[in-house]
């Protein structure tokens, strides 16, 4: 039975945590060391492991595991997060058996422990393998039973209303295998591409879309898009198959050609509004739409995203489009300030809850702190870019009004001008993290900080 597109759909919902994470630890130097050689589930002594997305979830709650070794503690952890729950990257196939508790499908594997503790807890055996079938295969809305609109070996199908619909009118499908006929049967019952009432194929919206063709081929691909939900995926799928937007060779937004063009965020705005300029050609009313909505974005001359200027729209085409679809103000008008912290916001990464602290260099662009985070980026466009290194550290040192962290001299952690035993409780109190107390700023408060505070110990010149 090929289960592989519904497996990839049901996992993204256990990974999606790891996968967060890993763009948040990767700013500060973690994802360097995944992955790495190494088992994540014994010691060793080069840091990082073997598995990404374990080594990723690991770091992210034990930042020393990517820093120093990988020693028993990440062991442990890696085998309580990655092996041994439902979800793991490293759990094991909830078909088969395995010596580890927990699978890696994490419904299926939360539905077979709810009836059957010893599968979660001891091993997943024989019998959890034959509750698995019976719980998450051999029944209408599994999450591992067979895709509705293709034919698989057995019974049922994972949506369930249109495993149910199918089966009313034909029992063979539930009853002994699911062959062509019955999915030749969802199709016919639980599809409906074509519908002008199902909504554009290039916007998020309940199952289906209005053009025949190409929700056919998504769906064909993807039997979500037909059976649930015209989701996020659907209409990357879309963009895809049927409207070349920022595909190689895709010609301007602002003249008319084939369908689809060159700016991904203006043609896919674009085209959730009027879906023939995606599916037919990017006629002059495409063009007219696309000179209202994203119109002189990307112009050289229109002046930098992070800086204000008195004209409207600017340099960078998806930058400036983003931010105009939020606030037309900055494409009707001007770019104000208000249209520069924006676009810090939307493009840069300033202000995002996972983004690094301003006053630490990191390898992804942008900062915690939007106000600071805004003013710097549009001092040197580098920091929201590029990467907020020293230079920007430095910057918002001296120009932001952030939590006191460096004083009047290296040391003077609280900023009283004097470097003395309150700092080294300072120190102490962020050991082993990035936070206020790395003087040398090299990632991590450890025995060289306490040092540099040393040797600045008194007043500050």
């Amino acid at each position: 039975m090929d289960r592989s597109a519904i497996l990839h759909r049901r996992r993204l919902a256990s990974l999606v945590i790891a996968v967060a994470l890993a763009a948040t630890i990767v700013g500060y130097g973690f994802g360097q060391s995944c992955p790495k050689p190494g088992s994540c589930l014994t010691a060793h002594q080069n840091p990082g492991c073997e598995n990404t997305d374990c080594c990723m979830l690991v770091c992210s709650a034990d930042p020393f595991c990517c820093q120093a070794s990988w020693d028993s503690m990440c062991a442990d952890e890696g085998w309580a997060w990655c092996a041994a729950s439902c979800g793991g990257p490293l759990s094991g196939d909830c078909l088969s058996a395995h010596e580890d508790p927990a699978c890696y499908e994490p419904t299926c594997c939360d539905t077979v422990c709810q009836s059957d503790a010893f599968c979660c807890e001891q091993m997943w055996d024989d019998v959890c393998v034959d509750e698995a079938f019976q719980l998450c295969v051999y029944v209408c809305g599994g999450p591992l039973a067979g895709d509705c609109l293709n034919a698989h070996a057995d019974p049922f199908c994972w949506e369930e209303s249109c495993c149910n619909v199918v089966c009313d009118a034909d029992p063979y499908c539930c009853n002994t295998e699911w062959d062509q006929t019955c999915a030749d049967e969802a199709f016919d019952f639980c599809t409906a591409c074509g519908s002008p009432s199902a909504g554009s194929c290039y916007a998020s919206h309940g199952p289906n879309c209005s053009d025949e063709v190409c929700c056919n081929a998504v769906c064909t691909l993807d039997s979500y898009c037909c059976l649930v939900a015209w989701d996020g995926y659907c209409v990357d799928g879309a963009q895809a198959i049927c409207a070349p937007c920022g595909a190689s060779g895709a010609l301007s937004c602002f003249a008319p050609h084939g369908p689809g063009c060159d700016e991904v965020v203006c043609c896919t705005t674009i085209c959730a509004v009027d879906p023939f300029c995606c599916t037919t050609a990017w006629d002059t009313t495409c063009v007219a739409t696309a000179t209202d909505v994203c119109g002189g974005c990307g112009n050289p001359a229109a002046g930098s995203c992070l800086t204000e200027h008195d004209t409207p729209f600017c340099e960078e085409p998806n930058c400036c489009a983003a931010v105009c679809i939020e606030d037309d103000y900055c494409c009707t008008a001007e770019w104000d300030a208000i249209c520069a912290i924006e676009a810090a916001e939307i493009c840069g990464g300033c202000g995002a809850a996972e983004a690094p602290s301003c006053l630490f260099a990191h390898a992804s662009s942008g900062c915690d702190d939007l106000d600071c985070c805004a003013l710097i980026c549009g001092l040197d466009a580098f920091c929201c870019e590029v990467a907020w290194d020293a230079v920007c550290v430095d910057a918002a040192i001296g120009e932001c009004a952030l939590p006191p962290c460096y004083g009047v001299c290296d040391g003077d952690l609280d900023a009283n001008g004097v470097v003395d035993a309150a700092d080294i409780a300072l120190v102490l109190g962020s050991w082993g993290s990035s936070q206020c107390g790395d003087i040398d700023r090299n990632g991590i408060v450890n025995g060289g900080d306490l040092a540099a505070l040393l040797g600045n110990w008194g007043a500050c010149d």
